[in-house]
């Protein structure tokens, strides 16, 4: 039944974003709009998402689309904003927390934990892992599946939390999760390196008991 769901709802999505058009976009970008549309949502229950606008769940998924256009490898990309239809396609009644990273361990746990710790409730959680392939100047080509072997893996985060009309507001959660990120980042890549170590340590330690 969830499956089923599942699938009503990506045909749902798919026929709303035929229906409101692309106005200034090739069909290649597109192409890739609705690679993303297919895979936006797949982790959330459809029971959650049922009563929310159609449109605004294509928006979303255009407007974070968007933000993947700009992101280069090495370098977080981040948006933090209050979506209104005009401006953005789409709205929303809580504050948008968008991210696109290299996928890597301890992202949404890590992300999720320093949200709470600043007192927001998180609404919603959406988060595929993707591949992307891209071009010579680093511009998205194509969207896969993450169980492609074609491109790199790539994290889509998004996060809803309690409305922060602040602008002021608005920035320091964005620096906060720049902040978070970058020790992310950095945990990754001792944590490979420990690991690494242990598992040396591990066998050498195996080989003198013999």
């Amino acid at each position: 039944m969830i499956r089923k769901s599942g699938q009503q709802l990506q045909e749902r999505l798919l026929k709303e974003f035929k229906r409101i058009g692309a106005a200034g976009l090739e069909e290649p970008q597109r192409k890739q709009i609705r690679a993303l549309l297919a895979l936006y949502y797949q982790h959330v229950p459809p029971a959650e998402l049922e009563n929310e606008n159609t449109t605004d769940l294509v928006g979303a998924v255009v407007a974070h689309w968007q933000l993947l256009q700009r992101h280069r490898a090495g370098k977080p990309s981040i948006r933090v904003y209050n979506p209104n239809f005009e401006e953005h396609g789409w709205q929303s009644p809580h504050t948008i927390i968008e991210v696109v990273n290299e996928d890597l361990a301890f992202l949404v746990d890590s992300l999720s934990m320093v949200l709470n710790q600043a007192g927001l409730t998180i609404q919603l959680t959406v988060h595929p892992v993707i591949r992307v392939e891209r071009g010579d100047s680093g511009q998205p080509v194509a969207i896969h599946p993450s169980a492609s072997d074609l491109g790199s893996t790539v994290s889509i985060i998004q996060f809803q939390v309690d409305k922060q009309l602040d602008p002021e507001m608005l920035a320091s959660l964005e620096k906060m999760v720049r902040r978070v990120l970058s020790d992310v980042i950095r945990a990754n890549q001792y944590w490979e390196a420990m690991r690494a170590r242990m598992i040396a340590v591990r066998d050498r330690s195996q080989q003198l008991e013999r």
